[in-house]
């Protein structure tokens, strides 16, 4: 069998399916409920990445403050240090 005709069954097949209502309806929600899951993913990814980044700024705030008390307690003010 050749490509081309297995292309060509394989659209009339489609063709056939989207013809019958129940059958396009069928078809239609199916679509449908894998778009849903598919959004539904990328909105829990997104969610994800936001909660990562929140925790990774935190951490830097964290540090940096830790690092600001730490060159406070040695008595002088990084910004009056001379170099």
């Amino acid at each position: 069998m050749s490509q081309s005709y297995r292309d060509t069954e394989m659209t009339r097949l489609i063709e056939a399916l989207l013809v019958s209502p129940r059958a396009g309806q069928a078809v239609a929600r199916a679509l449908e409920a894998q778009c849903d899951d598919r959004a539904a993913r990328v909105l829990i990814a997104e969610m994800r990445l936001r909660r990562a980044e929140r925790l990774r700024d935190s951490a830097l705030d964290e540090a940096e403050a830790r690092g600001m008390g730490a060159a406070a307690s040695d008595g002088g003010s990084p910004w009056a240090r001379s170099r």
